[in-house]
């Protein structure tokens, strides 16, 4: 981990500015006044982020990215320092679903989880969802990114292009047959390893980190959008993402590599008939995910490889309807089906010699099939959502069959107390069928994701949450809390070796236990022509308790967070025909998250020595040290440039503005017998340029 994080580091510090993604239209500005209207629309646990403000956010790489704006959001802890790492309301990593186009991407980080590997130029719209789940939300414990790709331009070209030090990337979007026919399609590639290996070359050899350094980090996406008629669509999709890095020395015998990449094809159908009273979708996808950890050593003259690899392979065919039951439009309805056929292979693994081939004792064939119904009765000033699913998953169990069924059920309702104060509520019963186990929680892809079996029941969770919001002219303000419980959750004991054959028996290393969580949330906002700000902070507690650790007493999560406040601001000082221009700012505190930290060692006295040695080291307690608290502070100046044809834009951040030194691990330095922390990323500028018609 020290070695993959002082790599890192290095490519990052050692660049001068990196990319921050933005195109801002004058047709796209936000509304200025929340109404009382909109108030009563605001569904319980649904947030749709705000694209505007993920294109502004300054960020360590430089892109604009949907999840670092989700990690501002009250209710969420982050993980390691600028990664997409992030945890719910006291759920894992792995309780968290991100779909594109309502495809589950297992692996959404590129660049170790700096950044999302989906572009922000092909998203229409997000969805944020971590109560009051609709019917089509399964497989999830804690919460649902649902991104939406745009359909297209049916009518004229549009293109962008933007380049940066850490992004490069390119999209277009025409129409084959106008108003029939059109094609969108987007690529980006990072030039990261080039840019390592000049500023290798700059340094003398005994200077350089790694004699050899290899990486490749690229994605790619298209889409064909039809409309045959008035009241139907037709999409069909591809996306493709590659993460690959290398460092070592071959001259030596030594070569460490990771990667990970993504494949998803996708067809979608959508038709809409009685006045758009009634709407049928069906759609098809093909999802090939793999990650690969390899060590390559020579000792002696002997050539020794360790590879561990892991497989999911999956086809989901998916199709509902929707639509209005009565004729005052109060009443709507949603049912629908969804198979899943998977194939997982995770931690095969291969040891020793080139020409022997992976083992693939872990492989097995499972399915889930979902079927789903959900009901919305809406007056005036009162609202109420139930949704229903009952899940089938079969695998196997020692090579045997493994079948089990469960229900689920998700509830939310609003009540408007007067014209700007609403009562709002949420419950969720949930399951989970695959589990994630956690090795670096950075956010990044090689996490090894396992289906459930005899030995690793579902996961499951029941959350509750209430509050109050309120709507002031350009303010708005909410206040909530919310109880979970969660059992049949995973605790891997070897994530301190998962780059191990350790990782190859994941099974034997797996204790399964209950948690629990509690918190406070508050969000404060204010939006208007000019001046955006909005200010969020979460109390909570998450604990987690396992018979097999910490002689079976309750410890807190790794991630638990008791403060955590996110202030986030934007300001236009210039808005004219020819160019638009502003500044922005984030501000975050959150309590350190634990560590365990081991006491001291052992002393012991061994037959034939004639001197007590020190054996080992020995542990108190899990997770018995919190970190130092997290404090960063980020500013950002845009400018948008209209010319005739062309539109400019101009991006410069400074991401961690005072330098702090916020940590990335812990580590015990036997040299200087003391503890040490490991820092990732220091004050990083960042600077990019966007054209567009």
């Amino acid at each position: 981990m020290k070695k993959i994080a002082t790599l890192l580091l290095f490519m990052l510090v050692s660049l001068a500015a990196a990319a921050q993604e933005i195109k801002e239209l004058r047709d796209t500005l936000r509304e200025a006044v929340v109404t009382a209207e909109a108030l009563k629309a605001r569904p319980a646990g649904l947030t749709r982020v705000d694209l505007h403000q993920t294109r502004q956010m300054v960020t360590a790489m430089g892109e604009s990215d949907v999840i670092k704006y989700i990690q501002t959001l009250p209710g969420i802890s982050s993980g390691v320092e600028g990664t997409t790492s992030f945890y719910v309301r006291g759920g894992n990593l792995g309780n968290n679903v991100v779909t594109l186009d309502g495809v589950r991407l297992y692996g959404y980080g590129h660049l170790l989880g700096i950044t999302t590997v989906f572009p922000s130029n092909i998203v229409d719209n997000v969805d944020f969802n971590v109560g009051g789940f609709d019917a089509e939300s399964s497989n999830l414990l804690a919460s649902h990114i649902k991104v939406s790709t745009k359909e297209g331009n049916f009518n004229s070209v549009e293109a962008e292009g933007s380049i940066s030090n850490f992004i490069i990337s390119g999209y277009a979007s025409a129409p084959i047959i106008k108003e029939k026919l059109a094609i969108t399609a987007s690529a980006r590639i990072s030039p990261v390893n080039l840019e390592y290996n000049m500023f290798e070359s700059l340094l003398e050899k005994n200077n350089a980190m790694f004699e050899d350094v290899e990486g490749s980090v690229y994605d790619l996406f298209a889409k064909v959008s039809y409309k045959p008629a008035k009241n139907h669509f037709i999409s069909g999709s591809v996306f493709y993402s590659k993460d690959d890095f290398g460092y070592g020395d071959y001259d030596n015998g030594s070569f460490d590599n990771l990667g990970w990449n993504n494949f998803v094809a996708n067809l979608q159908w959508k038709y809409s008939l009685l006045d758009d009273r009634l709407r049928i979708s069906a759609s098809a996808s093909y999802n090939d995910y793999s990650s690969n950890q390899r060590q390559e050593k020579e000792l002696e003259g002997v050539y020794n490889e360790l590879i561990i690899k892991s497989l999911i392979k999956e086809t989901t065919a998916n199709v509902v309807a929707d639509g209005v039951l009565t004729n005052n439009g109060l009443l709507t309805a949603k049912i629908g089906a969804r198979y899943n056929g998977s194939e997982f292979n995770p931690g095969s693994s291969r040891v020793y010699g080139e020409e022997s081939s992976m083992a693939d004792i872990n492989k097995t064939r499972n399915s889930l099939t979902t079927i789903f119904g959900q009901l919305r009765y809406g007056r005036d000033r009162w609202h109420l959502m139930a949704a229903a699913r009952y899940n089938i998953f079969r695998g196997d169990k020692n090579g045997a069959d493994y079948k089990v069924s469960k229900p689920e059920i998700s509830v939310s309702g609003g009540l408007m107390i007067t014209d700007w104060m609403k009562l709002e509520a949420t419950y969720d019963r949930l399951e989970q069928f695959y589990h994630t186990l956690e090795g670096i929680p950075l956010g990044w892809s090689v996490d090894m994701i396992v289906p459930s079996n005899g030995k690793v029941e579902p996961e499951n969770s029941s959350q509750i949450y209430a509050g109050l919001a309120f709507s002031f002219n350009n303010h708005t303000f909410s206040i909530g809390g919310y109880t979970k419980d969660l059992d049949n959750i995973i605790y891997f004991e070897k994530a301190s070796e998962f780059f191990s054959s350790a990782a190859s028996r994941w099974s034997d290393f797996i204790q399964t236990g209950k948690g629990t969580s509690y918190g406070i949330e508050t969000l404060y906002e204010k939006r208007g022509e000019r001046l955006n700000y909005k200010i969020a902070y979460t109390y909570s507690k998450t604990d987690r308790t396992f018979d097999g650790v910490n002689r079976g007493e309750t410890f807190l999560a790794k991630y638990d967070r008791p403060h955590v406040l996110n202030v986030t601001g934007d300001y236009v000082f210039r808005r004219n025909e020819r160019n638009e221009m502003g500044v922005n700012l984030q501000f975050t505190y959150q309590s350190g998250n634990m560590e365990t930290v081991k006491s001291g060692t052992y002393i012991a006295h061994l037959p034939g020595w004639e001197y007590d040695i020190e054996v080992d080291w020995y542990s108190g307690k899990i997770n018995n040290y919190r970190m130092p608290a997290y404090t960063r502070l980020d500013i950002g100046w845009w400018g948008t440039f209209y010319g005739k044809k062309l539109t400019h834009t101009v991006k410069a951040g400074i991401y961690n503005v005072f330098n702090r030194h916020n940590h990335f691990s812990l580590y015990y330095d036997n040299d200087e017998r003391d503890w040490k922390q490991v820092y990732l990323f220091p004050i990083m500028p960042s600077l990019s340029y966007t054209i567009s018609f």
